[in-house]
Formats: C-alpha cells, sequence, structure tokens
C-alpha cells in the first residue's frame, strides 16, 4: 500500500533541487557515496537525542495537501460507516433498542474502517488484533511517561523524519460510540419530556435534520482528532496512534543524471521500537 505522489523538480542555481515531500533540497545532498539515494530512516528510532535535533526542512504544498486529503478521507469513510449505522439502527426504533443495535454495529464499524483506511500499525501495535490486546500496556507506557521531555523529543523527531499520524480503528469506534450515545440520550429526554400528542411536535423519531447534524458531529470530531492538533500534549492521550510515513526517493530516469524524486506515502507495518 504505497502511494505516489509523482516527481517533483526544481532548479536552484542551475541545480536541480528536490521537490518531493521537502522543499529546497540539493539533489547532491539526496545522495550517499557512490550516487546512490539515501537509504530509509529506520522505523526503530535511534535512541541518540542529538539524531532527533537535526532539522527537517518544510513540507511541500503538495505534500503537505496528500496529508490533509489522507486524513479527510479516512474521516469520510468513517462517516459513510457511521450513517450505515445509523440507517441500521432504525431512526423510528425505541431509542434505547437503537442504542443496543449500534452498540452491536461497533465491532463490525471498526473492522471495516481498519480494513477500507489502509491504517496497518500505529504507536503501540502491529495488526487489528494488536490494537486491542496491547492496549492495556499501552496506557501503563502511557502513565508512566507523564510529560517527560524525552517523549516530547520523540514526538518531535518523528513529526521531521516524515510520520503522520491518522485515527485507528480503535479511536473512531471511541468516537461512534461518544456521538452515538450522546445523540440518543439527548433525544431520549427530549422524547421523554414531551407530552404533547402532535407528531409535528412530538415525532417520537429521530429527523433526517437530527441524523445529519449528528453525522457531521461525527466526521467533525473524528477529522479534528486525525489533524493531531495537540502533538503530543496531554500525555498523548488525544494523539491519533495509526501512523504513515511520507518520505522521498530518487527514481532512476534513463538519461537524466540526476533523476526524479517523487514523494512516496505508505502505512507503517510495523510500530517503533521501543514504543514510547
Amino acid at each position: 500500500s504505497t502511494l505516489g505522489l509523482g516527481g517533483l523538480r526544481a532548479f536552484r542555481g542551475g541545480h536541480p533541487t528536490q521537490m518531493g515531500c521537502w522543499r529546497s533540497v540539493p539533489v547532491s545532498e539526496l545522495y550517499l557515496d557512490g550516487g546512490e539515494p539515501p537509504r530509509p530512516r529506520p522505523i526503530a528510532f535511534e535512541a541518540s537525542g542529538a539524531s532527533r535535533a537535526s532539522p527537517r526542512l518544510p513540507w511541500t504544498n503538495e505534500a503537505s495537501k496528500w496529508r490533509c486529503l489522507l486524513r479527510t478521507c479516512q474521516s469520510l469513510v468513517a462517516s459513510v460507516l457511521y450513517a450505515a449505522g445509523m440507517i441500521l439502527r432504525g431512526p423510528s426504533q425505541p431509542t434505547y433498542l437503537q442504542l443496543v443495535i449500534g452498540t452491536f454495529w461497533i465491532l463490525p464499524f471498526m473492522f471495516i474502517y481498519h480494513w477500507l483506511s489502509m491504517n496497518q500499525s500505529g504507536g503501540y501495535y502491529d495488526t487489528f488484533n494488536d490494537m486491542f490486546f496491547k492496549l492495556p500496556g499501552h496506557l501503563h507506557v502511557v502513565l508512566e511517561r507523564g510529560t517527560s521531555a524525552k517523549y516530547q523529543i520523540e514526538i518531535e523527531y518523528e513529526h521531521r523524519s516524515g510520520i503522520v499520524r491518522t485515527v485507528n480503528a480503535l479511536e473512531s469506534g471511541l468516537i461512534h460510540m461518544f456521538v452515538s450515545s450522546m445523540s440518543l440520550g439527548i433525544a431520549a429526554g427530549l422524547f421523554e419530556s414531551c407530552d404533547s400528542s402532535d407528531q409535528t411536535v412530538c415525532p417520537g423519531s429521530l429527523s433526517t435534520g437530527w441524523l445529519v447534524t449528528e453525522g457531521l458531529i461525527f466526521f467533525g470530531i473524528h477529522r479534528i482528532l486525525g489533524a493531531n492538533i495537540f502533538k503530543g500534549k496531554y500525555r498523548g492521550l488525544l494523539m491519533p496512534e495509526a501512523m504513515w510515513e511520507f518520505k522521498s526517493i530518487v527514481d532512476r530516469v534513463p538519461g537524466d543524471p540526476y533523476g526524479r524524486v517523487d514523494c512516496t506515502i505508505r502505512p507503517l507495518r510495523n510500530h517503533p521500537q521501543p514504543t514510547y
């Protein structure tokens, strides 16, 4: 599951510069001895704090757009599945029955989302099952790390290394549970307090407008969490766990001594070692 964003190249002082994921890097700096492209940084991040101090150049506009598109597409996928759940639970059914049906839908929702989103590994897991089974150990790590400086260095290094976090299946399921429970709870309270027999005043079922609003709230929360706006704050509890890698690679082109620089996107297949 690797996506190529296309080769981009600009010229600075007569020499081509890399325009893959990062801006304005001389191609000569992109090669190692013998003209070979640089080896990818290992997923197991180095333990040296000094290696994390080197700055990463800004993202290109196109790479930033693809990063935004990746997160938005995943939120749209989750919202479509959420809408399917709203239809499945039956808006005209009693709210308590809708809540039960919606609860049973969450597990299939998470599995289908994990597959359609193309997410693979995350901050502490490699597979869909590990996402659940390794969660207690991850929460223990979260409580131990607190707001340590080492953790903040890890997060900063992660960002500079082209790692993009997105919302995983478990987090999507928790958002699903929160939004649907709040919506049905509020609706149940309104229905119970309504003593009119007029169906236009007390419809007894969720209206189309109510369902659309509920779906938009779900999409908004999912997209905001996916944007990773907190960037490791609050012990990382509000940081999405699924991880993708943006990486610039050199594509040799016949007759071109410099080659073409592509920005590729792929989900990480293995979580960072050690977990932080």
